[in-house]
This record gives structure tokens, C-alpha cells and sequence, in this order.
């Protein structure tokens, strides 16, 4: 057991190290992004005086390892910069935007390993059946559609048959579930035939393991046989890729929330992107970054201590 206590705490130190390299890509990669971040700033009617006046305000004729530095600093104490228009810090609008994205990434992941759990186990209790052949070839067809495909798609004839509300994000909890709907649905269609497939896999060989037969001779059967001997047996090979994929939701959110109107920070990103403010790009993709490293952390110490057989040494 110690040696699984030291393998969580170096996950959790390689979790600052891993954050830090994402740090230097992010500011290297927009660094190299063409365009004057202080001509932007300024506008197009600027005099040169002015936007040289901004760009040595920003330090932006300092070597790139020093403006790395220096923005490594700020980052430290939290300060992300302000806005290309200097209405807002950076921290504040990720912080505004924040909600409907953790609860679209919430809901979807849910939706997602639910119906996911469910379907694997109706079609491995008859493997090689007609159920069985359905869902293989529906997840085949689902697999491949693209996100924003099947988010038209919904909204075509789904949303607007129905009168469903679609874009903003009320104060109240109802009128927010409700627009969860159909984004968590585009991206489990999306995503879950590749966790189907996996947790089929899963059951499938859980099912013929010595261990299970020992549990039957015992004289369990039903849900006590799947709680005690399957299910957690089954989930372990699945945990990993459930840690990949919200990495996929994350970056399927971008267009997800793009496409229903949500205000979240695959919008923030996409305005950022668009009015070429460096400061918001940095801010928004560190964040999301920042998730998916800890998911697949989290997914990692899950393994460990859910699997006796992972080696930790």
C-alpha cells in the first residue's frame, strides 16, 4: 500500500511539471502567432509613437524567454493580463464562463459512461446476437459523424420541432438543464460507441474470468455478482480511456458550445480567436489544459488503487 501512496504523490507532483510545460507551449506557440499584439491594442487609427508606446508598456520587445518569465511570474500570483480591450481581466472572464462548461463537460461525461454501462451490458449478456449487431454497426456509423454534424442535426430536428430553448445561460437550475440536453446528447453520440466498445470488450472477458465462476459457485447471481466480481473488474481497462475522452469533450465543447449558443469558454475561445486577444487565448486553453491533465491524473490514481495488478514501483 505505501508503494501506491508514493506512486499518487509523484502523479501529483509531475501534475505542476506537466502544467508548467503546457505553459511554455501555449506562450511559445501564440508567441509565433503573426500579427502586432500592440497594433491590435491600439487600433487602426494609432499613430507609431502610440503603438510603440504600448509595446514597450507590454514588454514586448523583450527577448521571449524574458516575456516568458515575466508572464510565468504573473501567472504564479494569478494574473492571467487583461483583455485586448482592456475592459476585463482575463481571470474574471474565465471565471464567468466557467459554469456552463464544467456543467456541459459534467453532464455529457455522465450521459456518456451511463448509457455507455448500460448498452455494454445488455449486448455482452448475448454476444455475437441481433443486439448485439445493431449496436456494433450503429456505433460503427455514430463513431464517425462529427460533433458539429450531429449538434446540427439535433437542432434541425430535434430543437426546433420542439420550441426547446437554445443559447444563454439562465440563473435558474431548470432553464440551465435544459440547455444541457442537447449538447450532453451531441457529444455522447459522439463519444460513447468507443466506450461501448470498450466496456463490452471488458464484460466479455470479466464474465468467462475464474473469479467470477468462483462467485457463482458461492451462490450469487444478478446485481450481487455484478456489484461484488464484474462490474469493478470490468470498469478498470475503461477508467484510462474515460480520462482520454474528456480531453475529446473538452475540445468537442469548443464547437459544441459554438453551436448551441452557450456562453462557456469554447465561446471565450473562439471570440478570443477571432479579435486575435493573445492574453484570452492563453488564459482559456490553460485552463482547459489544466482539466484534462488533472483527468487523466485522476484516471491514473484511480487504476492504481481500483487494480491490485498495476505495478507502481
Amino acid at each position: 500500500m505505501n508503494n501506491r501512496y508514493a506512486f499518487i504523490m509523484r502523479r501529483l507532483i509531475a501534475l505542476p511539471v506537466s502544467l508548467l510545460i503546457v505553459s511554455f507551449l501555449v506562450f511559445g506557440l501564440l508567441y509565433l502567432v503573426p500579427g502586432d499584439a500592440a497594433q491590435l491594442i491600439a487600433g487602426d487609427r494609432a499613430t507609431q509613437a502610440q503603438v510603440e508606446q504600448i509595446r514597450e508598456a507590454m514588454h514586448l520587445n523583450d527577448p521571449f524567454l524574458v516575456q516568458y518569465l515575466s508572464y510565468l511570474g504573473r501567472l504564479l500570483q494569478g494574473d492571467l493580463g487583461d483583455t485586448a480591450n482592456g475592459g476585463s481581466r482575463v481571470i474574471d472572464v474565465i471565471a464567468s464562463n466557467l459554469g456552463p462548461t464544467l456543467s456541459l463537460a459534467l453532464c455529457s461525461m455522465v450521459l456518456t459512461v451511463v448509457c455507455a454501462l448500460i448498452i455494454a451490458a445488455l449486448v455482452a449478456r448475448r454476444p455475437g446476437g441481433m443486439l448485439d449487431g445493431i449496436v456494433r454497426g450503429v456505433s460503427a456509423v455514430a463513431f464517425g459523424m462529427p460533433v458539429f454534424w450531429v449538434g446540427l442535426m439535433l437542432l434541425l430536428f430535434v430543437a426546433l420541432p420542439l420550441g426547446m430553448p437554445i443559447g444563454g445561460w439562465p440563473a435558474d437550475l431548470g432553464g440551465q438543464l435544459v440547455r444541457l440536453i442537447l449538447p450532453s446528447i451531441t457529444i455522447a453520440v459522439t463519444l460513447g460507441p468507443l466506450l461501448v466498445r470498450s466496456l463490452r470488450s471488458s464484460l466479455l472477458s470479466v464474465e468467462s474470468a475464474d473469479f467470477v465462476t468462483v462467485g457463482r459457485a458461492l451462490g450469487l447471481s444478478g446485481f450481487e455478482l455484478a456489484r461484488k466480481y464484474v462490474l469493478r473488474n470490468a470498469l478498470i481497462p475503461s477508467v484510462p480511456l474515460i480520462g482520454l475522452l474528456v480531453a475529446y469533450v473538452l475540445g468537442g465543447i469548443v464547437v459544441v458550445e459554438t453551436t448551441f449558443g452557450l456562453p462557456g469558454l469554447g465561446q471565450s475561445l473562439v471570440q478570443a480567436a477571432q479579435s486575435r486577444d493573445i492574453n484570452l487565448l492563453q488564459g482559456v486553453t490553460l485552463v482547459i489544459a489544466a482539466f484534462v491533465i488533472t483527468a487523466n491524473l485522476l484516471a491514473d490514481i484511480l487504476v492504481a488503487l481500483l487494480d491490485p495488478r498495476v505495478k507502481v514501483d
